[in-house]
């Protein structure tokens, strides 16, 4: 009988295995409230450079995440479905760590875009 306990225990004291998730960073074309342009802040990043995901609620997305980059500057938001799973680990405790994976698009009448891939320990 103890042996049964001892095995549910060291099983749940197992690590979790890291969730990876890709996606998009959406509102990439609007202005931040300090009027700094999200379109120049994404041109400047490259795959590989670590971003910051911030629970960031705003009128009727209370669990909106907003991206941010170099120099605190904000890229845009993840779309809100993902948010609002991503505010749950965060809330649990759970390490969520954000990178860019790709800058797309740029150039004469293309819109700049990230593609990020978030971690989850």
């Amino acid at each position: 009988m103890d042996s049964r306990k001892n095995a549910t225990a060291k099983k749940e004291r197992k690590p979790k295995k890291p969730k990876t998730i890709r996606t998009k960073v959406v509102g990439v074309t609007f202005k931040n409230e300090d009027g700094t342009d999200r379109q120049k802040i994404v041109s400047r990043h490259k795959p590989g450079d670590v971003l910051i995901l911030r629970h960031q609620p705003i009128r009727d997305y209370p669990d909106a995440v907003a991206v941010y980059g170099r120099r605190n500057q904000q890229l845009g938001h993840l779309r809100s479905e993902l948010a609002r799973d991503i505010v749950k680990y965060m809330k649990a405790g759970r390490k969520v760590t954000c990178r860019v994976l790709e800058i797309t698009g740029g150039g004469p009448g293309r819109n700049w875009g990230c593609n990020v891939e978030i971690t989850i320990r």
